[in-house]
């Protein structure tokens, strides 16, 4: 059961981050959305949290690429775009952290990157994609200490016909 609770809350976090970042969605004639996804796919954390929510973020996309979420997010990616992943492993420290994200919007153009759960991560991603001028969400970070200089925040609120749909969709009903 605490299993089940972990992949709910994981699909329920790339919900809500997937569905809020429809507003960064840039302005331009693109076919796709290159959404860079960071958690952790090896070491101690992979299985309770990383691959959980590698699993959740993966669903909500192909989802979304079908015009099979509920609505009103019943439309084909976001706004007709298809929406491609570009998933990073978290595991290996700030600073290689640091490089990948430097990576993610510079080599591999991504528009948005959802990820991090490592609090010395999160602390050392943040800066760079104010200095880049891109739009990070950080989905479980263990610090409130990202927040304390005062910058905007984003914060989404819950949502039950979400859970509702999340919960169906992982027991399979």
């Amino acid at each position: 059961m605490d299993r089940l609770r972990r992949t709910n809350r994981a699909v329920l976090f790339a919900s809500v981050a997937a569905t809020s970042l429809a507003l960064a969605a840039p302005a331009s004639a693109q076919e796709t959305f290159k959404l860079g996804i960071v958690t952790f796919l090896s070491g101690p954390a992979a299985d309770s949290f990383g691959v959980p929510a590698r699993n959740g973020a993966q669903f909500v996309i192909d989802q979304l690429n079908k015009g099979s979420a509920p609505s009103p997010y019943e439309k084909v990616g976001f706004g007709g775009m298809k929406v491609e992943p570009v998933i990073i492993d978290e595991n290996g420290g700030a600073t290689k952290q640091v490089q990948e994200l430097r990576n993610l919007y510079q080599r591999d153009n991504v528009d948005v990157v959802l990820g991090y759960i490592g609090s010395g991560d999160c602390l050392a991603v943040a800066p760079i994609a104010e200095e880049l001028k891109k739009m990070l969400v950080l989905m479980d970070c263990g610090t409130p200490r990202i927040f304390e200089d005062g910058q905007i925040q984003l914060r989404v609120p819950h949502r039950r016909p979400c859970r509702r749909w999340i919960t169906s969709a992982s027991s399979g009903t």
